[in-house]
């Protein structure tokens, strides 16, 4: 009888093998479709059907320069028929299944040939002969719309990652991270302890953390009741409902990071941009939003 690992190995190796073939099929069906709309952003059009061909394949780190984590964007929209619209709906329920199914070895250990405990998952992958898998750009799904696309928008985005805090939890947070830091991180905690304890009990704050720059996209689709509007991220492709010899729809290219234009939320409008708690990362309100 198997071992729980190889069955897990085996299932694995499964999972790769379906969405493996499934993306080369899709590959065969973009090269073919010569006559369905094609863009894709800094691309001559003799190599866009190249170019959208190698990101739906891409399961590996694309070279030796790329950082572990790091994915390649790519923005694209091609306009195809409903069959190949379904494919790439089966592919990204392949690459979901790919995913639950590298988290549930990531649980489970083993010794690799030195004796080393590591993830069944990385010892699978790397006895399956991916050991520059990319986790990240395997398991990404791809934009599919069953309705003709009106409109795209790209543009940058760039939101802060906001929790609401009391004085109170803050106050504990603060206290906890005292009580286990060498003593010059502690030091600037304590100060930051003497700051809190000059405000009102019942003041709001925010833990304050940047994020990343990610591509998304607003776009306007053609349904049955009429136009709709929406947005959503904007690193993998977009597949939408097309017929042959049907023109692309309007397009805004994704500027250079450095030309983006920041968007804030209503809540990022009320913060102060400077730390109140720097230690922690903890601001106020401005002054004009406190109660």
């Amino acid at each position: 009888m198997p071992s729980p690992e190889s069955f897990q190995q085996a299932a694995l190796k499964q999972c790769l093998d379906e969405l493996i073939t499934t993306q080369h099929r899709l590959i065969d069906q973009v090269y073919e479709q010569t006559e369905y709309p094609l863009f894709v952003q800094d691309v001559e059009p003799e190599l866009t059907r190249l170019k959208l061909a190698e990101n739906i394949g891409l399961i590996e780190y694309a070279d030796n320069e790329m950082k572990n984590g790091q994915t390649v964007a790519l923005q694209a929209v091609f306009g195809t028929n409903s069959e190949t619209l379904a494919r790439v709906l089966n592919i990204n329920e392949q690459r979901a299944n790919l995913h639950q199914q590298l988290m549930l070895m990531d649980k489970m250990t083993v010794r690799d040939e030195g004796g080393q405990l590591v993830r069944l998952s990385v010892y699978a992958l790397q006895q399956l002969g991916y050991p520059r898998f990319n986790r990240r750009q395997a398991v990404r799904r791809f934009n599919v719309f069953d309705s003709p696309l009106l409109s795209v928008s790209f543009f940058w985005a760039s939101q802060r990652k906001i929790n609401k805090a009391t004085v109170k939890s803050v106050r504990a947070d603060l206290e906890k991270k005292i009580s286990k830091a060498n003593d010059d991180y502690a030091y600037y905690l304590k100060a930051d302890l003497g700051h809190l304890n000059s405000l009102d009990a019942d003041e709001v704050l925010y833990y304050v953390y940047l994020k990343n720059d990610n591509p998304r996209a607003n776009y306007s689709l053609m349904t049955e009741v009429g136009p709709k509007k929406s947005s959503c991220m904007a690193s993998s492709p977009f597949f939408y409902l097309a017929k042959a010899k049907a023109g692309l729809p309007r397009i805004r290219e994704l500027p250079l990071l450095s030309q983006r234009v920041p968007r804030l939320s209503r809540t990022d409008k009320i913060i102060d941009d400077t730390p109140y708690l720097p230690s922690i990362h903890v601001h106020r309100l401005l002054k004009k939003h406190h109660e």
